[in-house]
C-alpha cells in the first residue's frame, strides 16, 4: 500500500506542478482559469486518495468529505469567476 500511495502522491504533484505551469504560461484569464480548475481536481484526488489508503478509517473518511467538496464546488466557483471576468470585460466594452 505504500508504494501505491508513494505513486498517487507523486502524480497529484505533478498534476499540481503542471496547473501551476498553465498559471504562468496561459495568456488568457479563461485558459489560467481552465488551468487551475484541471490542477485542483486532478492534483487534489490522488493525494486525497493516497490519504485515505494510507490512513485509518477516520482519515479515508475526512478524505472522502474533501474529495466531494472539491468535486462540487471547484466548477462552480470556475463558472463563477468566469461569469464575472465576462461581465467586466463587457462593462469595459461599453464604457468606451
Amino acid at each position: 500500500m505504500t508504494l501505491l500511495s508513494d505513486i498517487l502522491i507523486v502524480f497529484g504533484l505533478l498534476a499540481l506542478s503542471v496547473g501551476v505551469y498553465g498559471i504562468v504560461a496561459m495568456p488568457d484569464v479563461y485558459l489560467k482559469l481552465h488551468a487551475t480548475s484541471k490542477a485542483a481536481l486532478l492534483g487534489a484526488m490522488p493525494i486525497l486518495l493516497a490519504t485515505a489508503i494510507g490512513g485509518g478509517a477516520a482519515i479515508a473518511a475526512k478524505a472522502a468529505m474533501i474529495s466531494v467538496l472539491l468535486l462540487l464546488t471547484t466548477p462552480i466557483a470556475t463558472h463563477a469567476i468566469t461569469k464575472a471576468v465576462a461581465l467586466t470585460e463587457n462593462r469595459d466594452k461599453r464604457d468606451l
